[in-house]
């Protein structure tokens, strides 16, 4: 054996495979591995260049001195999975993100609408006041063991097979559903009671329709949430913020209804009477009503025949009737005198004089075409949510147009998206153009009233010194009354329509409240009939006796 034998030690812990033999050193030799007493050993298989099968027959030199080096497998990068939140925790972020879009609605009524800046003060005074309560009740129901949201005890004690709290699970879902939450469409109410408090001339209506149009930050508010803060969101909770449906007014009539008991009951706070002369005359303008003062006049009066108020009642017994709501007294009051001074039928009805406000007839049919704008080649807003699968069908190529780029200004989720990028790119989606406002002539109301006014028809007056025959009938006289949708003339339906959107109502709801405004009236002259022929036996029998 060569005395130049380059001896290499074993590994620490490993030694000769000879029983009995304990050299710790080895050589290799023609492509075998012999310890320093001459024992031939097998290759072991943790050898950093062993191949099963095969013996090392001698050492690149690049491996030099790798000996004792160590190697570890790499660990799979994973995905960064942000954590979502529950419990108290996300009801602190729910509410911070709603106070987000509140802000966000305020600050566009100030500087879009030219609000007063302090409309801000008192809308954040007013949300301070509610959440306040909110979180008061918290204290006690929503961190505790058996409180409603979730129970921070028992959270480690129930899981699933998943390793998600059941606990965790419940609480999101009932954050999103919890009827003390505020809800998406508070944000209007707040902003109205806010105006209200005020006391400036706006009408919820006009809120509605800021809202539908998607002018107001309402219809799409989760685009309005900083990324960062929805990722943290259970997912119920951020759907709650994403109006799938269209706005209702009656649904709004009703949330508004709820704050005002809720600050009633709560902090025994009355909010003020709507400013029904400004309101009043601004609905009567709108809806493009020729002789105006006449018809406020008569809306005035008959209000003060029924002792309305305006405000909103503190009761709940008054709930239940929709006449209750103050907006829809001031335009029931204004449907009636409309009614009575252009009537929907054809009755012939002759004025008792000149000055009489019936001395015009309105062509109802004329009014619908001027008011009612025409099929448009563009989509509207606000129609967008109330599409359909069969009006896809039957669109024209710019109303598809307008719908894809609704569509991709509020429904596209701005997070990564879940398809490859390489598959996006065969699909790129173009800049937006810039949504052109609507055509403010058309829905001018001094241009509209003056259109209106160009097809009145004068009516020839009769005195009644001139006798009236038995067939002659004056005004108010055949007076019709419609208790539902359903029996609206041709005529009156557009009319009922506008004067509904023009309230924040719906046209069922505003059926419902004329109606019941009329039958007080009928009930109001028969008291005053009553008593007037009371009156009269009274004097009657005086006289007699005297």
């Amino acid at each position: 054996m060569s005395q130049n034998i380059e001896y290499q030690r074993f590994r620490r812990g490993d030694s000769c495979t000879e029983e009995g033999c304990r050299s710790r050193k080895y050589y290799l030799e023609n492509g075998r591995k012999f310890c320093q007493r001459g024992h031939e050993q097998a290759v072991s298989p943790h050898h950093d260049n062993a191949v099963p099968g095969f013996t090392q027959t001698q050492q690149d030199e690049d491996d030099w001195n790798t000996q004792g080096k160590k190697s570890r497998k790499q660990k799979e990068q994973k995905e960064r999975v942000e954590r979502i939140l529950s419990g108290q925790d996300a009801i602190d972020l729910y509410l911070q993100c709603y106070q987000l879009i509140l802000w966000k609605q305020c600050n566009w009524l100030v500087n879009e609408k030219r609000f007063p800046s302090e409309l801000e003060t008192v809308v954040k005074d007013l949300w301070g006041l509610r959440v306040g309560k909110l979180i008061k009740a918290g204290d006690k129901s929503y961190g505790s063991v058996s409180g409603t949201f979730f129970s921070s005890a028992s959270e480690a004690e129930h899981t699933e097979s998943d390793g998600k709290s059941v606990s965790s699970r419940r609480s999101r879902r009932s954050i999103a559903g919890d009827e003390r939450m505020p809800k998406l469409i508070e944000t209007l109410g707040l902003c109205y009671l806010g105006m209200l408090l005020m006391r400036l001339p706006t009408s919820l209506g006009d809120l509605f329709r800021w809202a539908t149009n998607e002018e107001m930050v309402y219809a799409r508010a989760t685009k309005e949430i900083p990324l960062e803060m929805r990722r943290k969101l259970p997912p119920p909770i951020v759907a709650s913020f994403d109006i799938k449906a269209p706005l209702r007014g009656e649904n709004l009539q009703t949330s508004v209804m709820q704050l005002v008991e809720f600050y009633k009951t709560q902090l025994n706070m009355i909010f003020p009477s709507i400013n029904y002369p400004l309101v009043m005359y601004k609905h009567i303008r709108d809806l493009a009503l020729p002789k105006a003062v006449e018809i406020y006049s008569g809306a005035r009066r008959l209000s003060e025949m029924l002792e309305s108020d305006f405000s909103y009642p503190v009761s709940s017994t008054k709930n239940r009737e929709a006449s209750a709501y103050p907006e829809l007294q001031i335009i029931s009051a204004i449907v009636v005198a409309t009614k009575l001074c252009y009537p929907f039928d054809d009755i012939a009805r002759l004025p008792y004089s000149g000055s009489d406000p019936t001395t015009m007839k309105l062509d109802w049919t004329t009014w619908s075409e001027i008011m009612i704008q025409g099929p448009s080649k563009r989509l509207r807003r606000g129609e967008e949510l109330k599409v359909t699968d069969k009006d896809v069908l039957k669109m024209s190529d710019e109303k598809i147009d307008d719908y894809l780029d609704w569509y991709q200004r509020t429904r596209i989720d701005d997070r990564d998206p879940k398809l490859a990028k390489q598959i996006l790119d065969f699909f790129p989606l173009q800049d937006l153009p810039p949504r052109l406002p609507d055509n403010a002539e058309s829905t001018d109301p001094i241009n509209l009233l003056k259109k209106v006014q160009q097809h009145l028809i004068p009516i020839p007056h009769k005195s009644v010194g001139d006798g009236d025959k038995p067939g002659v009938k004056r005004p108010g006289e055949f007076y019709k009354r419609y208790r539902s949708p359903e029996e609206l003339p041709d005529t009156a339906k557009a009319f009922y329509e506008l004067a509904a959107q023009s309230a924040g109502t719906s046209v069922d709801m505003l059926v419902k409240s004329v109606f019941q405004v009329e039958v007080r009236l009928e009930r109001w002259h028969r008291n005053e009939r009553r008593n007037r022929t009371q009156g009269d036996r009274d004097e009657d029998s005086s006289s007699e006796d005297y």
